[in-house]
């Protein structure tokens, strides 16, 4: 009975294998079996009794014998559902994924309860059924959104503290005779007449097109896999890598439209182009998961934003990236020419020395950056449950010695709002985070930065008018960053968005002197 479905191992329905093979035992035999019914050539099975929770006798007509039924959903959700099954278990078997994994993913996509907590997840799913039924999906197709569904359940959200270096193997990669080159030239003509435009003729939009994309997706295909993720998952990739002006469909004449916000439109956009890219990285060519993954503007944004032509966060200009290449690109100042001349200093170090000088202290700071994250809160309750104000100074001084550079997860365990928006409007939505030390090397009359003057005055401070200080530092933070009327102001305008920050930081640093004596007194001869 080749090619039809086969139970290999005693788990539940949502768990079945799809080896096919004589010898075995039918789905639909088996499920016969277990109800004293007999199984009836490969259309399932026919009987009057033991009918399913859509009042059917299973096997009977609902589903085809190849395929696993379960009788939460309906026959086109599972038609949708057995498209994901049989890749995963291809993959598997080909050792790419445990069957631990195997099982995480299915568990996780069938849950009956989460499943249908989204109508919109549902309909995606008995919509995409249909297709297939109907025969309207390619085979990359059917990949991509099985792909899509594992890969979104197997990988967390971004590690923000993962190192960001390339090792050496992508260094090698990235400089592969003519790759850099030809991202140059294609850099340089995406601008016409000084301004950008993604539609010029050998530039970045037609690179992407002929070196990045391996897979036509359909849009009809791309809007049902991107409403088959979770809402949160759904959420996350419509604003990843979220810049001013986000790209957010089409009007009548076909031409992309923007928005300051993320929209659907983005992320369903943004979904196709990891199907299309064959979840490939543009630059190493190695694989990439869409939630570890930043979107990237192959034309830098800054640059496409400067020179026009209605911004650069739009499809002939959009890619998915791993973090590695595309800060390492960043880096660079976006220049492919100059990302070239340093990638090719580090290469001349060779394999062994590179990695011990430069991807090796890399990983190890980032590793110990996660440890000293997660310790953080236990080490800073500690601090402050002793006794005395001194004995809390004390330990939160030697605490702050010990976490170093990484002293900004004592503040963030204290409830310190310890970040400002450094509002660039013409890049970021949102503005840029900037550290609360930020143009202020020393406080007024004060020895030390903001951030150890506040951590101990928090140490030092009646425990009881904690919160209160914590809440009269946050008020500061908060009137430090840029007001809507004075971004407007300071728009386009970058020595005057600078004047502006620096006085806002002076204002800053004076009034949180004040705060701080109002709550310790002589918190100047403690430090």
């Amino acid at each position: 009975m080749a090619g039809v479905s086969t139970i290999t191992t005693q788990r539940s329905p949502s768990f079945l294998d799809f080896a096919g093979g004589d010898g075995q035992v039918t789905v639909a035999e088996k499920r016969a079996s277990d109800r004293g019914v007999a199984a009836r050539g490969t259309s399932g099975v026919t009987s009057g009794r033991d009918r399913c929770k859509r009042g059917k006798a299973c096997g009977a007509t609902c589903i085809d014998a190849r395929e696993d039924c379960i009788i939460d959903f309906d026959v086109n959700v599972n038609t949708a559902l057995n498209n994901n099954r049989r890749y995963i278990q291809k993959l598997r078997e080909s050792g790419s994924i445990s069957a631990e994994q195997e099982q995480r993913v299915l568990k996780e996509v069938e849950d009956p309860t989460q499943f249908k907590k989204s109508t919109d997840r549902v309909k995606a799913f008995r919509e995409f059924g249909e297709m297939l039924k109907s025969g309207t999906v390619t085979e990359d197709e059917k990949d991509f959104v099985a792909k899509l569904l594992i890969n979104t359940t197997l990988t967390p959200g971004q590690d923000r503290n993962a190192a960001r270096v390339l090792d050496y193997n992508e260094v090698t990669s990235i400089l592969k005779p003519g790759k850099l080159e030809a991202l140059d030239a294609a850099y340089k003509a995406s601008f016409t007449n000084g301004k950008f435009d993604p539609s010029a003729p050998g530039g970045m939009g037609d690179y992407i097109q002929k070196n990045v994309l391996k897979h036509q997706i359909s849009d009809e295909v791309a809007e049902k896999a991107y409403y088959m993720l979770p809402s949160k998952v759904r959420s996350a990739i419509d604003k990843a890598g979220s810049v001013n002006q986000m790209f957010s469909g089409y009007d009548r004449d076909g031409n992309p439209t923007f928005s300051s916000t993320p929209t659907r439109e983005r992320g369903i956009f943004l979904t196709k182009r990891w199907g299309e890219q064959g979840g490939l990285d543009p630059y190493t060519g190695k694989p990439i998961d869409i939630r570890n993954a930043e979107p990237e503007h192959m034309v830098a944004y800054k640059h496409a934003q400067a020179k026009g032509g209605g911004g650069g966060d739009q499809p002939r200009n959009l890619t998915w990236s791993a973090s590695q290449p595309n800060n390492n690109k960043a880096g660079a100042g976006d220049d492919f020419s100059t990302w070239k001349t340093a990638l090719e200093k580090n290469k001349k170090l060779g394999k062994e020395r590179y990695t011990q000088e430069v991807f090796k202290p890399a990983t190890e700071k980032a590793a110990s950056i996660k440890g000293r994250k997660a310790s953080a809160s236990t080490d800073l309750e500690t601090a402050l449950a002793a006794a005395t104000p001194q004995q809390r100074i004390n330990t939160t001084k030697a605490l702050m010695m010990t976490y170093g550079s990484d002293f900004r997860y004592l503040l963030r365990s204290a409830g310190v709002g310890w970040q400002h928006q450094d509002r660039d409007l013409d890049h970021r939505a949102g503005g840029k985070p900037a550290f609360m030390d930020m143009d202020i090397p020393k406080l007024p009359g004060y020895k030390v930065k903001p951030s150890m003057a506040v951590m101990v005055a928090l140490s030092a401070v009646d425990p009881g008018r904690r919160a209160a200080l914590l809440g009269a530092i946050e008020n500061l933070r908060k009137n430090r960053i840029f007001s809507d009327s004075e971004a407007t102001e300071v728009r386009g305008n970058n020595d005057a968005r600078l004047a502006l920050k620096k006085q806002k930081s002076a204002e800053y640093a004076t009034k949180l002197v004040q705060t701080l004596e109002q709550y310790v007194p002589n918190l100047n001869v403690i430090l």
